[in-house]
């Protein structure tokens, strides 16, 4: 602090930067980042928000959604403090996010995932994959009981705004804590009281939007079981279509608190790492010669098959190993981190991606980068500044 020949006091000093900048909520066209709050002698204003070191951004709160990015794209992300006099903080850390391989939107939000189980376990989720967030005041849901009659009771009023890549859950008050630790809402309302034959619906603007179970049916979809809506759905309907829901066990809670939406088959790693597994892919279909496939990221595959694909793409971390037969593909494209290891022949064009940070110490910053196949030597190769 200094003081001035008039007496008034002048504040110079800065915010401390950001810390533990971290990322989440990763899809092919945004992410969401948080931090721990900075500190100041005065106040914290709020945070500027840069993205390959161009300000993209400023936000009250200690975190932020990125949206309308590109697809297989690295990104460093910074965050800057600011007081009200000022005053900005040193640039946090940077971290640097790898968009998905999928750029597949949703054209509105929808009911992912239904949940009626034993006793109260009972719960509804709803996914947001429209490319930006959602200001859930907008939307409601009703339950019409036993399928007949009108809506009953006072619908229950959602809150809050929904990033995009992000699910809501609605959940009993005396359900399990595995459904519990889920929640963002355990109301006090009987849409949430719901039994196998309660059709449930989505409103926006107090217009049915989606909905599961069929409206003033009384016959039994959903008893005793947990229906997850199929990763290729991308729009809300209000007629009920049971073959856009995959229908799992009862008491089936793992799947709770995420979902995705894929236009592309993509691995998923659901049940096993084994390729042939049908439940592991999100169309719910192993791929056919000449199919396009995204092995997710931090996913990991392994197959003895012959492989003949168009395209396959390997998301950031992703693990794809090939014990025997043959591979043919049209492009590879292998993003930081991930790996394709094959013991036996493969033929196509591999694009290998990879994220180095600047060496500590090293003006230069120079990095040994060796061929990523036994025998090979780059045509070319280039370094691309991100952070």
């Amino acid at each position: 602090m200094a003081e001035d020949k008039f007496g008034d006091v002048t504040d110079s000093e800065s915010p401390t930067k950001p810390t533990n900048v971290t990322s989440t909520l990763i899809t092919g066209t945004s992410f969401y980042i948080s931090w721990t709050a900075s500190t100041d002698n005065a106040l914290v204003t709020g945070y500027k928000v840069f993205l390959n070191n161009v300000e993209v951004g400023t936000t009250n709160s200690t975190n932020y959604n990125a949206t309308g990015l590109s697809i297989s794209t690295s990104y460093s992300m910074t965050i800057e403090a600011y007081d009200p006099t000022g005053n900005t903080s040193t640039a946090s850390s940077s971290i640097i996010i790898n968009t998905g391989a999928d750029n597949t939107r949703a054209t509105d939000l929808y009911i992912s995932e239904y949940i009626e189980g034993s006793s109260n376990n009972k719960a509804l989720e709803i996914v947001n994959y429209t490319g930006t967030s959602v200001d859930l005041s907008s939307y409601t849901l009703k339950k019409q009981t036993n399928g007949a009659g009108s809506w009953s009771g006072k619908p229950l009023a959602l809150s809050g705004t929904l990033a995009n890549g992000d699910v809501y859950v609605i959940a009993n008050t005396s359900a399990a804590s595995a459904i519990l630790d889920e929640a963002d809402l355990t109301p006090s309302s009987e849409v949430v009281s719901f039994n196998g034959n309660d059709p449930l619906g989505l409103f926006k603007d107090d217009i049915l939007i989606d909905i599961i179970g069929v409206l003033g049916d009384s016959t039994v979809f959903g008893e005793n079981t947990t229906l997850q809506r199929k990763f290729t759905t991308t729009s809300p309907t209000n007629t009920y279509n049971s073959n856009e829901w995959f229908s799992l066990a009862s008491d089936t809670f793992s799947r709770l608190g995420s979902h995705i939406v894929t236009g592309t088959n993509t691995f998923l790693e659901i049940t096993d790492t084994d390729w042939s597994t049908t439940e592991n892919w999100s169309f719910n279909a192993v791929p056919s010669n000449g199919d396009d496939v995204i092995i997710s990221a931090n996913k990991t595959i392994n197959t003895s098959e012959n492989i003949s694909l168009g395209n396959i793409t390997l998301e950031n971390n992703a693990s794809l190993t090939i014990s025997s037969g043959e591979v043919t593909v049209n492009t590879a494209v292998i993003n930081s981190g991930a790996s394709l290891i094959t013991q036996t022949t493969f033929a196509g064009t591999v694009t290998y991606k990879r994220n180095l940070t600047a060496i500590s110490g090293d003006a230069e910053g120079w990095h040994l980068v060796a061929s990523p196949v036994s025998g090979e030597t780059y045509n070319n190769a280039y370094a691309n500044e991100v952070n």
